[in-house]
């Protein structure tokens, strides 16, 4: 038996991209979710938050670990695998509200990370070293 207009899979495998090509495929696909699954090593709590900021240019949340560098507004944070799977399972229930966390990680970003005021931080950095 099938359900009209579910797709047999939502699996999208794709060449390595350019950069430019990279942002306008994730823009383009829309996401409501970006998915950041780590492993707690050190390694890995070094990473950036950079998928956060690029899910939310292309309208997602991100659901990430609970962690420091990922405590951001438009940030679902798991403790572990099982806290993943109930974070992830209510999202995908939409018992989480998407829209009301995206737009709080966009206000954030727009108020607080734009190229214009971290460079602003950067100068006034630069001027007290120097």
């Amino acid at each position: 038996e099938t359900i009209p207009n579910i797709k047999d899979t939502n699996l999208l495998i794709t060449e390595n991209l350019d950069p430019a090509n990279y942002f306008k495929m994730i823009w383009l696909t829309a996401p409501a979710l970006v998915i950041v699954p780590l492993w707690d090593c050190t390694f890995n709590r070094c990473k950036s938050n950079i998928a956060w900021i690029e899910g939310l240019h292309a309208g997602a949340i991100t659901l990430a670990p609970d962690w420091e560098e990922w405590r951001m507004p438009g940030v679902i944070n798991y403790t572990d695998a099982a806290d993943f799977r109930e974070k992830l399972d209510r999202f995908m229930r939409g018992e989480i509200d998407g829209e009301a966390h995206y737009q709080k990680g966009w206000d954030y970003l727009q108020n607080n990370l734009t190229l214009t005021l971290i460079n602003e931080m950067r100068e006034a950095l630069l001027k007290r070293l120097w």
